[in-house]
């Protein structure tokens, strides 16, 4: 098994570009290392299956050399260039020699997180690929006039519920609150493609109480699984990656292939061009602040709403540009003084007669940590259970923060000669992520399923499968994890998002002055 190596405190790195310009750029790096932290690892079996699936099928085959380069700003690959580097991810697909059987292998899928548009699309598009490649082999069979022994069609797809809760409930399953795995057939998948929601369910989950991702990984050994794939956003590959580790630690482990595909309106997973479910996200919160801001022009109302983005801005900047109704955008990556902002808030509405504001969830908890600094609100109670989420504690101070920013605009408005209207809290939350998926998410998730098993079976462990630039390719996940992709308040986009709005800084004068 190949060594993979990958750097410590990855959470300095906001971007894949700041990663690849102060890691990879260091005259120190060299080839070998460089192509070891590029390239995901192969289980120990021999690669002794010819792939079932003819290229007239499914596409030419990669080779070991097929690789796209990680990035394509000339600035940043021209010192790697001239040491003769060329740093590349693998690209993803079919392969001519499989590591795998088909036939018998055991896989098992596990969605976690949050609910996003496509995640049903990803869970068929494996079923009906390893599905293929099943009758692909018993079908090469007949061809050859059934020579030789008939492929054993003992393999299994199981489908965990509840996400990793259902990955983590201690056996013999199934048990009164997280019952066992599922077995999944296209019969049952077929009609979930188009579907919202996850008909496998969903939990968040925090692995860092007691020994729960050693249960997992235990499970996993348990259930003689040769692959598993998780489906989730920037917690999930963390958590795919822990999970891929502790089976490393174990001999039974080794040969486990664990492959994560990213799924997650944020968009905030590092090497993702674009994750599962941020297309239809933006399209579906955009549409719904025109229908806001039709309603607050008509009432004279000022109306915050709160959009996705708990650590990156994308959907909440994104669809702001898209409306071109906000009057407002906060996202947690541009600072912002509380009390300027209730003032802007208050002129803006003053000449317009409403305003709509829109804030990531992210703005909310740095308002909130703020507030909670000057003891302007208190800071809730954490939960006690064992499988810690975090999401909810972070739901109970954006709660308060948003009720002391009503409030406080409320106070404002009491004035005489001020605006008389209603300010309104909308959290749409809940309907944006419960719509079926687009049409440009369901053709995204049938590329991510259909590579994520070609890749798994050619042996390859410890990956995403992502389209990273114009290319879908597999990234390590040591790598994955290096990366908190956030919205770059010097860049074009947020400029736009701005220039859209006419927002000024709203930050207090010590945030000013330390950017």
């Amino acid at each position: 098994m190949q060594g993979m190596q990958y750097r410590d405190d990855p959470s300095s790195f906001e971007s894949e570009h700041s990663y690849v310009e102060k890691v990879w750029v260091d005259p120190e790096i060299g080839p070998d290392e460089l192509l070891r932290e590029t390239t995901p690892e192969l289980i120990d079996e021999d690669a002794g299956f010819a792939n079932p699936l003819p290229t007239e099928t499914i596409g030419p085959y990669r080779t070991p050399e097929s690789r796209k380069l990680v990035t394509e700003e000339e600035e940043v690959l021209r010192p790697l260039v001239e040491r003769g580097l060329y740093p590349g991810f693998l690209e993803a697909g079919p392969r001519e020699l499989l590591r795998l059987d088909p036939c018998t292998v055991r896989a098992a899928i596990v969605a976690v997180g949050g609910t996003a548009p496509g995640t049903n699309a990803v869970i068929h598009a494996i079923v009906r690929r390893h599905t293929r490649y099943v009758e692909a082999s018993v079908e090469r069979w007949e061809q050859r006039g059934r020579q030789g022994q008939r492929p054993a069609c003992t393999g299994r797809l199981l489908g965990f519920l509840n996400g990793f809760e259902g990955l983590m409930a201690r056996q013999p399953w199934p048990a009164a609150a997280v019952p066992g795995p599922m077995e999944l057939t296209l019969a049952d998948t077929a009609g979930w493609r188009d579907t919202a929601g996850c008909q496998l369910g969903l939990s968040r989950y925090d692995f860092s109480a007691g020994d729960l991702v050693h249960q997992a990984a235990e499970n996993v050994i348990a259930a003689d699984l040769d692959i598993v794939y998780v489906i989730g956003g920037d917690g999930g590959m963390q958590g795919a990656k822990r999970l891929w580790e502790v089976l490393r630690e174990h001999p039974k482990g080794l040969d486990v292939s664990v492959v994560g595909i990213p799924k997650t309106m944020d968009n905030d997973i590092g090497w993702a061009r674009h994750s599962l479910g941020h297309g239809t996200a933006l399209a579906e919160a955009a549409r719904i602040l025109n229908v806001l801001h039709t309603d607050a022009k008509a009432n004279r109302r000022v109306m915050l709403v709160e959009l996705f983005g708990a650590d990156a801005g994308f959907v909440t900047a994104g669809a702001a540009l898209a409306s071109g109704k906000a009057d407002l955008v906060l996202i947690r990556e541009e600072a912002f003084d509380p009390w300027k902002t209730v003032a802007y808030i208050a002129k803006q509405t003053r000449e317009a007669g409403c305003a709509l504001v829109v804030m990531a969830e992210g703005a909310l908890s740095s308002l909130g940590k703020r507030l909670v600094g000057e003891k302007l609100i208190e800071l809730p109670k954490p939960s006690t259970t064992m499988l810690r989420d975090p999401w909810y504690e972070r739901r109970d101070l954006h709660d308060a923060a948003l009720k002391w920013l009503r409030d406080a605009l409320r106070a404002e408005f009491v004035r005489p000669a001020v605006f008389t209207g209603h300010v309104v809290v909308n959290q749409p939350g809940y309907l944006i992520r419960a719509v079926p998926p687009s049409a440009e998410d369901i053709i995204h998730a049938e590329r991510l399923g259909d590579l994520a098993v070609d890749s798994a079976l050619a042996g390859y462990t410890g990956f995403m499968i992502t389209q990273w630039q114009t290319h879908y390719v597999m990234v390590p996940l040591p790598l994955v994890v290096a990366v908190e992709r956030r919205v770059g308040t010097e860049g074009a986009f947020w400029r736009e998002v701005v220039s859209s709005t006419g927002q000024p800084s709203l930050a207090s004068s010590d945030e000013d002055s330390s950017a």
